[in-house]
């Protein structure tokens, strides 16, 4: 979500993934991120990260599972 629009949205199995961070995601973008457990229940999680213009570089991020 960016400006309080979806910018991007998709799904994929495994556990991880990556997204292109563009321009119009500036100023601050947040990833939101859910999973449907076995017995139903639904788990959500998120991120925000501030954009800062374009980049001219390819940026990654990685979001690893911590269990408490």
């Amino acid at each position: 979500m960016s400006r309080g629009s979806v910018a991007a949205a998709g799904s994929f199995t495994g556990t991880s993934f990556s997204f292109v961070v563009t321009a119009e995601m500036a100023p601050n973008a947040r990833v939101i991120v859910y999973y449907v457990r076995t017995d139903g229940e639904i788990v959500t999680d998120s991120i925000s990260f501030d954009v800062d213009g374009a980049f001219q570089n390819e940026v990654r991020s990685y979001f690893l599972h911590v269990y408490k």
